[in-house]
């Protein structure tokens, strides 16, 4: 109510005074002024990535998903609606600051730098859901660019932000939420 309609003022005061106003993707480019704004993509430090430290392939497909605890809600949306005996046939690393707790087989891996580095190097694919948010909507999924500069795949609904780079060409793309179809593709 009142906090919403008094945060949406503020950022169109900003805005208006603003000389430019710089964002990561066109999707947040919608709410300012066209003038006025300078789009830069985020990237991924090259220094994050060797390729000759790059792991041995996996004997099974492994899937991972990488994030804060607070987002792990869209990563229980997912996995929530495929069968449980699908787990059966794919590994499955989270790599977290805390272990989401899933009623499911997986691996957790604590963060640190070094297993960020271990997580990109194992996996084979990227688990990168996302929601209608509107918060969501205009994150960029800096986990997918991680999964891409390693020479990763990832399987993603994109919105906003995402679908701006997160496309058939490098990525399995779930369509009408069917994550379960989208998985069987792999």
């Amino acid at each position: 109510g009142w906090t919403k309609m008094r945060s949406q003022v503020r950022f169109k005061v900003i805005t208006m005074c603003a000389d430019q106003i710089q964002t990561s993707s066109v999707y947040l480019s919608k709410f300012v002024p066209r003038n006025k704004t300078k789009i830069i993509p985020v990237s991924v430090p090259e220094t994050q990535v060797d390729s000759r430290e790059m792991a041995a392939v996996n004997t099974e497909l492994v899937f991972g998903w990488s994030g804060k605890e607070s987002s792990a809600y869209q990563l229980r949306d997912v996995l929530g609606r495929l069968p449980k005996k699908l787990f059966d046939e794919f590994r499955l690393i989270i790599l977290s600051g805390q272990d989401p707790r899933l009623d499911l087989r997986y691996e957790y891996l604590p963060y640190s730098q070094s297993n960020e580095i271990e997580f990109y190097q194992t996996v084979d694919v990227g688990i990168v859901p996302s929601t209608d948010r509107p918060f969501d909507l205009g994150k960029t999924p800096v986990k997918a660019l991680q999964h891409f500069a390693y020479g990763k795949t990832v399987i993603a609904n994109p919105r906003g932000a995402g679908a701006e780079f997160i496309t058939k060409e490098c990525s399995v793309v779930v369509e009408n939420d069917s994550w379960e179809d989208a998985f069987h593709l792999i």
